[in-house]
């Protein structure tokens, strides 16, 4: 007797095995595991027995992937990603380090968001080291299951965590405008979603070591914006589809800093406010002008900063 949700589950089933099969990896459908709205689908990696992903069918239509049976951990990232329609993002990441080298010791730093669109979600993540771009990631969410942006926001942070992994990086910090990202690690928050609890799950079998840190939505913060844009991009393309692009930034990119916040502050020039953060960007790029100079002690006075900007713009033009 067919159990409810069966022919979707064969269905959805039928695709993440032959996307799988991308990464070597077989995966078949136990037959004497069928419930109802749920089935099991064994996975063979090399001739190793990996264990059972759990396919979810849920009454709106959606589906999700249970990893808990998996007996080797290392994959769950990766079959995740593969559950996702991710095949981009892992066919892509392996070549990376090819093309960039991380500069060490720095340490890096992730900014993650999430979007939701038209009724669409996508996440977006840019990963950090000092002022150097390594790689930036944006793609959909397939089965967001009701929670707007809060899915890209998870998948965003899993996504990160899973490129470190690739990447032997044995810590990062993660940027976050989204107190959820913390609070459901840290166990603030009790997880009672599945999407949720699959995140939670995820970070208690990674092995990174994660420093958080709260920003502002929309506060102007340069790194937070592109995550931002990235999650808004990854809304609206295929869900087949994801992006890790790691084509090094040219090198004016720092010039584009100094003037991302000199365009934003602007509209404050005349007003009690603090500059800060073009300060700072300003003192980071004038050190190749004149490293005795302290601009950040012209913070509160735009008018100096100005004068500091138009230098860098005559020294680095062509």
């Amino acid at each position: 007797m067919a159990t409810i949700g069966e022919r979707e589950l064969r269905e959805r089933a039928a695709i993440f095995i032959n996307a799988l099969q991308e990464a070597g990896i077989h995966g078949k459908l136990v037959e004497t595991a069928f419930r109802d709205w749920q089935a099991k689908v064994s996975l063979v990696f090399n001739g190793d027995m990996l264990g059972n992903v759990i396919l979810y069918y849920k009454k709106n239509g959606n589906f999700t992937l249970g990893v808990q049976e998996l007996k080797d951990k290392r994959f769950n990232a990766e079959i995740q990603a593969w559950w996702n329609g991710k095949a981009a993002l892992l066919t892509v990441i392996p070549d990376i380090t090819e093309q960039i080298s991380i500069p060490e010791p720095t340490h890096l730093r992730a900014y993650v968001d999430g979007s939701y669109v038209d009724g669409k979600t996508g996440y977006g993540a840019i990963i950090v080291a000092g002022r150097d771009e390594v790689v930036r990631f944006s793609g959909i969410v397939d089965g967001a299951d009701g929670t707007r942006q809060v899915a890209g926001e998870l998948q965003a942070t899993m996504t990160v965590l899973a490129w470190c992994l690739d990447h032997q990086i044995a810590e990062i910090t993660v940027y976050y405008d989204y107190e959820g990202i913390k609070k459901w690690a840290s166990g603030e928050w009790r997880a009672k979603q599945a999407i949720t609890q699959a995140y939670v799950s995820f970070l208690r079998q990674c092995p990174i070591k994660i420093q958080w840190s709260k920003v502002e939505s929309h506060s102007g913060d340069y790194w937070n914006d592109i995550a931002d844009q990235l999650a808004k991009q990854g809304a609206q393309i295929s869900p087949q589809t994801a992006i890790a692009s790691s084509q090094p930034v040219e090198n004016d990119y720092m010039l584009s800093e100094v003037e991302y916040y000199y365009q934003r502050l602007n509209l404050y020039r005349d007003r009690a406010f603090d500059f800060i953060a073009l300060a700072t960007a300003i003192q980071q790029e004038f050190s190749a002008i004149d490293s005795e100079l302290d601009v950040t002690s012209y913070r509160y006075d735009f008018a100096y900063l100005e004068h500091f900007y138009l230098q860098i713009k005559e020294h680095f033009s062509p």
